[in-house]
């Protein structure tokens, strides 16, 4: 037996192979395919995709055989990718360097062996597409032509797979560079644009002059232009409209819903469940919004009521109208959910077909809206969800700004953030509304207050010292599945379905818009005596 010399070149080709990534990787459909293919082309029960490593030949692909690889100083192979050329031999009993080979005098009784090697664009052999037969053999030229041609094949599509897997690396590269310049420039700028607004709004106030007035003005302004720019750059603005919702139209909201609550009024009669729903007169009397998904979010809801409901069974909903957002909240006196099903509603990869309500947050997140879901205080659950409705230009119905209309008197609120300027940022923000909150430094701070203290929201810092704010929101999730987790981040590159998957119910960007902060407020901290 002759052993398969070892290319000059060896250390370069090996370089080469690793840099495709492919070794001891899973298989791939389309090389089977390709495998298969050889096969039945060459027409021999046996084909390989074979790679030669340091010290073996490692199939990629198989077809009529159960060995993975085998050692590189008896592999015919080898001998392929020293001397970059297709390989035929016709009867290895016959041949000098094959006859007293163990994998021909042994299983798997190799007697036809055909090699076509797999060259890279460097010129590196880095194995062979090959097949074998427990008969001497020759192939016509059209067999050896169609080997090589899908030897090529197989070479571009490792070429295919590399560059794939590189522009990967360099989409990540990019993401986080851009999420730590997102951090770095929208830190700072938080608390400028934050307090410049605070400053300019108590300057009309205590009517300070004209000079100070218009000083401030031009600080906030300056920084709106700056956090513009700063977007621009990161982006921002075409994500946001990438993730828009479409199919949006302008709705008469009367008749709407008394036609989707005269519909549901009808199946829940069928079911004995009495429905008792309120459309507030805070609601415009047209409003822009994507109707179709919204009544597919409505009728998944009614839905779960309909499998839960049992004797003397009612379903309370309510419809009102928040800063740009129709809002609707939920009730039945149904069983409750438990804390498993709850957290499928956060998960993705956890929804389960037997939960009625699981892919209700995937449904929500694809109208760029909110949803919270929790246990009442003595029975049922509670639902609260809101989409994005603006109000349309022909509409003169004047809808004024709307502050806080919670009816949670003095709400525990955890501030969990490490940074002292936006600590004062976001305490100056609540007291302007007349609120206190407890601050946590860190991760670990803010476990042991929710074990000591029962809040009724929590704004989390994402970029924390010690566990991230990630983490720290999966482990309140342990023990607190329905209190509501608001994600804060200067970042607003990062991934919002891992944010979702931890736990959190929405995001608030850096710098934190005092109208959108209230519309949380608003939207999570809506007590169950709205109901009655």
């Amino acid at each position: 037996m002759i052993q398969p010399p070892i290319p000059p070149e060896e250390e370069a080709r090996l370089a080469e192979l690793l840099s495709y990534n492919v070794i001891d990787t899973e298989s791939d459909a389309l090389l089977d395919d390709i495998t298969l293919l050889a096969s039945q082309i060459c027409d021999t029960p046996i084909a390989l995709i074979s790679l030669v490593d340091p010290d073996r030949q490692w199939f990629k692909s198989r077809v009529g055989i159960d060995a993975t690889e085998t050692h590189r100083n008896i592999s015919f192979c080898g001998h392929v990718v020293a001397n970059k050329t297709m390989l035929e031999v016709n009867d290895a009993l016959s041949d000098e360097r094959f006859f007293d080979n163990p994998l021909v005098t042994e299983n798997p009784n190799i007697r036809f062996y055909a090699g076509a090697p797999l060259i890279t664009e460097k010129g590196y052999a880095l194995g062979t597409l090959c097949t074998i037969d427990q008969k001497p053999k020759v192939l016509s030229p059209s067999q050896r032509t169609a080997l090589k041609t899908l030897a090529d094949s197989v070479m571009a599509h490792l070429d295919l797979r590399k560059k794939n897997e590189e522009l990967i690396k360099i989409n990540r590269m990019k993401t986080h560079y851009l999420s730590e310049l997102s951090h770095d420039l929208r830190t700072p700028l938080n608390a400028i644009c934050t307090f410049g607004k605070l400053l300019e709004q108590e300057a009309r106030v205590v009517k300070l002059p004209a000079l100070f007035r218009d000083a401030l003005g031009h600080i906030t302004t300056s920084s709106s232009i700056l956090l513009k720019t700063v977007d621009a750059v990161l982006g921002v603005e075409d994500t946001e409209k990438a993730n828009a919702p479409g199919k949006k139209k302008a709705i008469s909201t009367r008749s709407f819903f008394h036609h989707i609550f005269h519909i549901i009024d009808q199946q829940l009669q069928k079911y004995h469940i009495e429905l008792r729903s309120n459309v507030e007169d805070s609601i415009p009397e047209t409003l822009i919004f994507d109707d179709t998904r919204f009544c597919k979010v409505l009728l998944k809801i009614l839905s779960h009521a309909l499998i839960r409901a049992e004797g003397d069974a009612f379903v309370d909903v309510m419809i009102c109208y928040q800063s740009g957002n129709l809002v609707v909240l939920f009730k039945d006196n149904g069983p409750g959910i438990s804390q498993e099903q709850h957290q499928a509603l956060y998960d993705d990869d956890k929804q389960d077909e037997n939960n009625p309500l699981s892919g209700l947050r995937i449904m929500t997140d694809e109208l760029n809206g909110h949803l919270k879901v929790k246990n009442g205080p003595s029975d049922g659950i509670i639902i609260i969800f809101s989409v994005p409705a603006t109000v349309d230009t022909h509409d003169n119905t004047d809808v004024p700004e709307t502050g806080l209309t919670y009816t949670k008197q003095n709400p525990k609120i955890l501030l969990v953030e490490d940074n002292e300027i936006n600590q004062e940022v976001m305490r100056s923000l609540f007291g302007r509304n007349g609120l206190s909150i407890d601050i946590a430094d860190d991760g670990e701070t803010a476990l042991k207050m929710v074990d000591q203290q029962v809040y009724d929201i929590i704004f989390m810092d994402i970029n924390l010292p010690g566990i991230s704010g990630v983490e720290t929101t999966r482990r309140i999730r342990e023990t607190q599945p329905a209190i509501p987790i608001i994600a804060v981040t200067a970042d607003v590159i990062i991934d919002k379905q891992v944010l979702r998957a931890s736990g959190m119910d929405a995001v608030v960007t850096k710098p934190v818009d005092i109208n959108e902060l209230n519309r949380l407020l608003n939207l999570y901290l809506i007590t169950d005596s709205v109901f009655n």
